[in-house]
């Protein structure tokens, strides 16, 4: 994946992703955001830019 926009664009899609179940779940933002973040990371193979 060498567009910077798309990239963005789906680490957003994923923090409201992480944002919306946290609020179902009724647990905090901010551990939901870690385990899809390493989701992404992980198996979509999503990576940070340096």
């Amino acid at each position: 994946m060498e567009n910077v926009r798309l990239i963005s664009a789906v680490w957003l899609g994923l923090a409201l992703l992480a944002s919306t179940v946290s609020i179902r779940v009724a647990m905090s933002v901010a551990l939901v955001e870690i385990m899809v973040g390493a989701v992404a990371g992980n198996i979509i193979g999503l990576q940070l830019r340096d």
